[in-house]
C-alpha cells in the first residue's frame, strides 16, 4: 500500500531525492512555490505512506538590515554588520551559540537537488533571497572622516560597502557554491527616500558604483520603501526614475504614519476631528 501511495506521488511530482522506487523526498510545484515530502517508511511507520514530514517553500525574500532596527548605532556595530554581510555573501557564515554546556553551530543550507522527470539535474535554493537595506541619506557616520575630519553620508558608506561585499557572489559562480543571486544581481532596499529627487540621487549613486566596480548596467536592483508623504503622492514619478532597477514597492507603515503625523504639525493647527 505504501509503495502504491509513493508511486502515485511520483506521477504527479516535479522531482525527487533517492531511488525512484524507493525515494526519501518528492517534490511538488504549486504557484511557483515548491513543496517537498519527506519519507521514511521505517520512522514515518504511523502514516500510510510513510510521511515524516512536509517542507512548504516561503520566505522568498529576506532583508538584512544596515538600519536601526538592528541598533547598528556606532563604528563598531557597523563593521560587525559589514561582517556578517561578508559572510553571507561568500556563502561561509556560521553563528554559534551555547545550548547548555554545548555549542550550536548555525550555517547557510546548501542548495536542494533533487532527479527531475528530464535528464537536467533540478537544483533550488534553500534560503531566501537576501536584499540589504542600507540607512537613509540623511545620517551620518564617523565610520570614515573627510579631509575636515568630518563624518561622511552613512547611507553612501553603506551603498559602496556593501555592493563591493556583494562582488563575491558575483564573481564566484562555481555549480557548488552557496550563492545569493541566481540572475547575477544584486539586491537594495532603499529606505526614508523623500520624493523623486532623492530617488533619482539613488539611481545616480547606483550609476557611479557599477561603473567604480565595473559592473554592468542595471546590476544593481532596488526596492524602494515607500514610507515619506513625498513619495506616496509621487510615486509614479518615483517609479519612472528607477525603472530599470526597481524590484518591488513596500509600504514602511510605521515610518509612513510618523511621517504623515509631522507633515501635518508643519501645516500649523489642525482641526480636532468630531468624537463619535
Amino acid at each position: 500500500m505504501k509503495l502504491l501511495l509513493i508511486f502515485n506521488l511520483l506521477i504527479n511530482s516535479f522531482g525527487h531525492q533517492g531511488d525512484k522506487d524507493v525515494p526519501h523526498a518528492i517534490v511538488f510545484v504549486h504557484h511557483g512555490l515548491h513543496i517537498e515530502i519527506q519519507i521514511d517508511c521505517k520512522n514515518g511507520r504511523n502514516d500510510i505512506a510513510g510521511i515524516k514530514d512536509v517542507i512548504i517553500e516561503s520566505a522568498l525574500t529576506t532583508i538584512v538590515d544596515c538600519e536601526d532596527s538592528i541598533a547598528a548605532v556606532d563604528v563598531y556595530d557597523k563593521i560587525q554588520l559589514y561582517r556578517n554581510w561578508l559572510g553571507l555573501m561568500k556563502g561561509n557564515f556560521e553563528a554559534r551559540l551555547m545550548q547548555g554546556h554545548k555549542t550550536i553551530v548555525r550555517e547557510l543550507h546548501p542548495d536542494r537537488i533533487y532527479n527531475p522527470k528530464t535528464d537536467n539535474e533540478l537544483r533550488l535554493s534553500s534560503r531566501s533571497l537576501l536584499f540589504i537595506r542600507h540607512v537613509g541619506r540623511l545620517l551620518y557616520t564617523d565610520v570614515i572622516l573627510n579631509n575636515d575630519n568630518q563624518e561622511i553620508p552613512q547611507g553612501i558608506l553603506d551603498a559602496l560597502i556593501t555592493i563591493l561585499i556583494a562582488v563575491h557572489d558575483l564573481n564566484d559562480r562555481a555549480k557548488d557554491k552557496i550563492k545569493n543571486s541566481r540572475k547575477g544581481s544584486i539586491y537594495i532596499v532603499k529606505p526614508k527616500q523623500h520624493g523623486p529627487d532623492e530617488v533619482t540621487f539613488t539611481s545616480h549613486l547606483c550609476n557611479r558604483i557599477e561603473d567604480l566596480l565595473k559592473l554592468p548596467r542595471h546590476t544593481l536592483k532596488v526596492g524602494i520603501m515607500d514610507e515619506e508623504r513625498r513619495t506616496t503622492i509621487n510615486l509614479s514619478a518615483c517609479i519612472r526614475e528607477s525603472e530599470d532597477r526597481l524590484v518591488f514597492i513596500n509600504t514602511g507603515f510605521l515610518d509612513r504614519t510618523g511621517d504623515e503625523i509631522h507633515t501635518s504639525m508643519e501645516t500649523g493647527p489642525l482641526i480636532q476631528k468630531k468624537l463619535k
